[in-house]
């Protein structure tokens, strides 16, 4: 008998880890484990331990989101989340040659959508110039320990405190409100970018003309318009980097043509020479704004969105008054954050984008909002629109599947209370008839009842 080959797997470095007592978690990629080491003794030592704990979580909870919500006050809004978003696409393109893990993108990305929602909430203070490293490290792990407290610990002492207040918590709906809270605080895109602007003109097709009546901008220009953001946020900054060059090589040479021409210029005096030319000129100032300023983000330079339109979707700096109002969970992820009922910044008199997912995950809703309140009796004819589109859209998506389909629509299957579907009750021939082909069909390429 041969000997049997080792395996060749070594360790698996998880990309989240956190252990207390006898109890480890660990997360790897989209696959999170938990293991126990305790016995019954002791996971009713810890449970009573967490729900003891839990006032202590909360106020803790509590002195960080205030004190994080000081820090941002004090210090220039553009500039810190001009540096948020640049961290951002730094550990997401892996500058600096280390592959950033999961859990470093969203510490990075909650940089920008978080802190922008603080900026939107909290009247600015006297503010610093600059943002120094050690000021901006500080925030950084204070919104990062924040996220996680609010991810496992707090969500292990609530559900302990809530043991205590109801000994016959239904711990499936407990697990389901764990659930939907932790996806509320971490996750982020619905879907894949290229996808979201065909996505987005489908569902806003249909409300072209009170778009056009409130803003004068048809649905599919303004979709044209927010791919303009989503391309500036995405491959934009590519884009500049490609430009740097080019202009980097057209300059030298306008610069090497100048010289032997003047040869009495010095340096300082050809370079301005250089800049005589309007479009190199123009060039420099776009580069410039781009790499080095705020263009990128400017949703008014980069797109021709109305003014009404941006006014309805930006927030001023403090202008939001419920984030951080008296109350339950103040300042806390766990309440609708700011950016998500508006998705730009003004900021100087510009308005700016940040962030594209808050900005596409959200807007259907957002835009919904903005037009009832202008337009209320316009809220029930949007419903039936929504209605109508959303039993439409999914055999539009499936007949570009399956090209030539044949589609039957409606097929119903009736029974009376109490009975299964195998007693079709009322069902008229022809629905039935459809049905049974359909089944048979389906048994016939799967090779099994449908």
């Amino acid at each position: 008998m041969g000997k049997r080959r080792k395996s060749r797997r070594g360790f698996v470095k998880p990309d989240d880890y956190f252990a207390s007592g006898p109890f480890e978690f660990a997360r790897f990629g989209k696959t999170a484990i938990w293991k126990s080491h305790a016995t019954l003794e002791q996971v009713a030592a810890a449970q009573a331990r967490m729900a003891e704990d839990f006032p202590t979580v909360v106020a803790e909870i509590d002195a960080l989101v205030s004190s994080i919500a000081a820090q941002i006050a004090h210090f220039p809004p553009g500039r810190l989340l001009h540096r948020a978003w640049w961290e951002f696409a730094a550990v997401v393109m892996g500058i600096g040659g280390k592959k950033a893990g999961d859990s470093d993108q969203l510490a990075a990305m909650r940089m920008v959508d978080y802190v922008q929602s603080v900026i939107a909430s909290v009247k600015p203070e006297t503010c610093d110039d600059e943002v120094r490293d050690d000021d901006w490290d500080k925030l950084k792990t204070d919104v990062t320990t924040l996220f996680s407290r609010l991810t496992l610990e707090y969500q292990m002492c609530l559900t302990a405190h809530r043991k205590t207040q109801d000994p016959a918590l239904d711990m499936e709906l407990e697990e389901f409100r764990v659930r939907t809270e932790i996806l509320w605080l971490n996750i982020r895109g619905k879907r894949y970018h290229v996808h979201e602007r065909h996505a987005l003109l489908d569902i806003l097709a249909p409300h072209s003309d009170v778009l056009v009546k409130l803003f004068g901008i048809d649905a599919a220009t303004l979709v044209d318009e927010l791919d303009k953001v989503l391309a500036k946020l995405t491959r934009g900054l590519a884009h500049a980097m490609q430009g740097l060059a080019a202009f980097r090589e057209d300059t030298l040479s306008r610069l090497e043509e100048l010289g032997g021409d003047h040869p009495e210029l010095n340096l300082d005096a050809l370079r301005d020479k250089v800049f005589e030319d309007k479009d190199l000129a123009a060039r420099r100032e776009r580069v410039w704004g781009e790499l080095f300023g705020m263009d990128l983000f400017d949703v008014a330079k980069n797109t021709a969105l109305p003014q009404g339109l941006l006014d309805e979707l930006s927030w001023s700096p403090g202008e939001d008054a419920e984030f951080f109002a008296p109350g339950d969970f103040c300042g806390w992820p766990l309440r609708i954050w700011p950016i998500m009922k508006r998705p730009f910044i003004r900021l100087d008199g510009r308005i700016f984008c940040f962030d594209i997912f808050s900005l596409f995950d959200n807007v259907y809703r957002v835009l919904r909002r903005v037009i009832v309140h202008r337009e209320p009796s316009y809220g029930g004819t949007w419903n039936d629109r929504q209605k109508t589109v959303s039993k439409e859209l999914p055999f539009a998506y499936l007949g570009r599947l399956l090209p030539g389909a044949r589609i039957y629509r409606p097929v119903f299957y009736r029974w009376a209370a109490g009975r299964g579907p195998a007693q079709w009750q009322g069902q008229d021939r022809q629905e039935r008839a459809v049905s049974l082909r359909s089944g048979k069909k389906f048994k016939r390429c799967h090779g099994r009842r449908a």
